[in-house]
């Protein structure tokens, strides 16, 4: 072993070599962890670059995959060394590549992929993980036909009965092989906010997850940012998809648009409603 130390970078190639034979065996890391009674946060270090290839550790990927004790140990070597090389010729192949099995990404997998991938970029929060979910935060609003940012300490008041558009703080980045679908928590329905949404997010998509929410009680309500008010569930798929979602803004432009429809239905609404005389029509 060297006794050089590897760099940030090169100890995360170390990682995605993991990655990659797990892929292979088509494992993912809570089913690695517990087949060869590893703690889930170790193999979760392995993975993201946290934790170095040892003796110990290079006996058991040894019996775990077609690789012997001494390939583990010259990856950390050649780490160490600062000349080891990505596992694909191109890093950008990364992203498609199925480092767990198909199924919904647990917190250990999706914090793997933020790290490897970039699955979520702007606004991440590993703080916002549960056990199969990630709880975001919002960011943006539409009202009157512009976006503005949610104020930190102010948050966003509805009106009695408002709607607006809103737009999450995290900026996310699926790959061709996974999707995802997301829904309003049970917090910010108990506070009296309907979302409209429980979107499926399709592979391929880059962008911030837009929705529109409506405040139906009778008196104003608050949406601060530190609030948990989308969950989002990330589906590894079978594959990559051979149809990657490529226009991230279709969505996004409806919902503004239906919104400022809304919006001038309901000024209209209100001018007719006050009548000529206090309407302040010409």
């Amino acid at each position: 072993m060297s006794d050089r130390t590897a760099s940030a970078d090169q100890q995360k190639m170390v990682g995605q070599y993991f990655l990659a034979n797990l892929a292979e065996a088509g494992l993912n890391q809570t089913e690695f962890a517990l087949e060869r009674n590893l703690q889930r946060h170790t193999v979760n270090n392995l993975a993201r670059g946290k934790k170095r290839v040892d003796a110990s550790l290079a006996r058991v990927l040894a019996r775990c995959f077609e690789k012997d004790e001494r390939y583990w140990l010259d990856l950390q070597r050649e780490a160490d060394l600062g000349t080891l090389k990505p596992p694909l010729a191109d890093r950008g192949a990364l992203d498609s590549l199925s480092v767990v099995a198909a199924g919904v990404l647990n917190d250990l997998d999706t914090e793997t992929m933020v790290e490897q991938a970039g699955l979520i970029g702007e606004g991440w929060d590993p703080a916002r993980l549960r056990g199969a979910s990630y709880d975001c935060q919002a960011g943006h609003f539409h009202r009157s036909g512009r976006w503005a940012t949610i104020d930190s300490e102010r948050g966003l008041e509805f009106g009695a009965g408002e709607r607006l558009t809103v737009r999450t703080q995290e900026y996310f980045s699926l790959p061709p092989n996974i999707s995802g679908n997301f829904g309003s928590t049970g917090e910010i329905v108990k506070r009296g906010f309907t979302v409209n949404c429980g979107h499926f997010i399709h592979p391929g998509f880059h962008g911030r997850l837009t929705v529109e929410m409506w405040n139906h009680r009778d008196s104003p309500a608050t949406l601060q940012i530190s609030d948990r008010f989308l969950s989002v569930r990330f589906l590894t798929m079978t594959g990559p998809a051979s149809k990657a979602y490529s226009d991230a803004s279709i969505d996004e432009e409806e919902i503004e648009k239906q919104a400022r429809i809304r919006e001038l239905e309901e000024e209209l609404a209100a001018l007719k409603a006050a009548g000529p005389d206090k309407a302040d029509l010409p």
